[in-house]
């Protein structure tokens, strides 16, 4: 499968396009914020586990958290 270039189209003033404001609404605002709230936890709870056993017991909890992560 080759890829090939869109071709690109202009958008000209007769055209009627409505340009998105550069300001953050509050939904993006908030969303935003739970994923840096959520990706802090899984940092600060990080532990480099010792054993076989304990990295197993880990990658439960990493599981957890990835569906929790997903769900968000």
């Amino acid at each position: 499968m080759s890829h090939q270039p869109l071709p690109e189209k202009k958008i000209t003033a007769n055209q009627t396009f409505r340009l998105r404001s550069t300001e953050i609404s509050r939904i993006e605002g908030f969303s935003d914020a739970v994923l840096a709230f959520a990706v802090t936890l899984f940092v600060i709870s990080l532990e480099v586990p010792t054993t076989f056993n304990e990295l197993l017991k880990k990658m439960h909890v990493f599981f957890a958290f990835a569906i929790s992560f997903a769900m968000l």
